[in-house]
């Protein structure tokens, strides 16, 4: 919710909304970010996830799809053009994976708006463990009715830098929360057709009730 939708409260102001969003932030994530964001370490693990890949999108030996959301910021008095984007403004980035059903399996929020797709890439914790051999990742497997290992693999799909990376997580954590523990929610938000595969806008654009959100 926008700050200036939350100052319309009376009695509180913009300069105390920027207070605490950050510390409710702080405690969402420590309370629920292990229990709902957490990325597999292991070859059964991982095998868990190509499963779903396999039978919602026939897509063989996959562990997660990729992909990046430029967050847009205000950009600090000093920054100069180190967060400004291709898209014409400033950024930083949320790079995610996620598995078949839409769940976050992994999230690195921070770079540079003004970082490219593959640097951003190589720099993130989860490339030096896939890299290093430390991420568990399985062996080269048969792709049905094949004959030749393939293997697993990676697809693709206004604030303080530190702050916006702070709220990002959050949202990444409550939208974990939001499909594994309140499913009747998922009509409000934007959704994905299972068979055209169209996005489907939620109820929080239209309902007048969730304007704001």
């Amino acid at each position: 919710m926008p700050i200036k939708v939350c100052s319309r409260a009376p009695g509180v102001e913009a300069s105390t909304i920027c207070k605490f969003i950050p510390e409710v932030c702080k405690a969402i994530i420590a309370v629920y970010k292990d229990k709902v964001l957490h990325c597999p370490k292991t070859e059964e693990d991982w095998k868990e996830v190509a499963p779903r890949f396999s039978s919602s999108w026939n897509y063989h030996n996959c562990l997660g799809a990729v992909d990046g959301k430029h967050i847009a910021i205000k950009n600090s008095r000093n920054a100069g053009s180190y967060y400004y984007n291709y898209k014409g403004f400033h950024s930083i980035v949320l790079m995610a994976v996620a598995d078949a059903t839409y769940k976050f399996l992994y999230v690195d929020i921070g770079a540079e708006g003004g970082a490219s797709d593959g640097g951003t890439w190589s720099n993130c914790s989860l490339h030096d463990a896939v890299e290093d051999n430390r991420a568990g990742l399985p062996q080269p497997e048969l792709l049905p009715n094949d004959d030749h290992p393939v293997p697993y693999h990676f697809t693709t799909m206004q604030q303080n830098p530190d702050t916006i990376n702070l709220i990002t997580m959050c949202a990444c954590v409550l939208h974990n929360i939001i499909l594994l523990r309140y499913s009747h929610a998922i009509s409000e938000v934007d959704y994905e057709d299972p068979d055209t595969h169209d996005l489907i806008p939620g109820g929080w654009r239209t309902e007048q009730h969730l304007q704001g959100l």
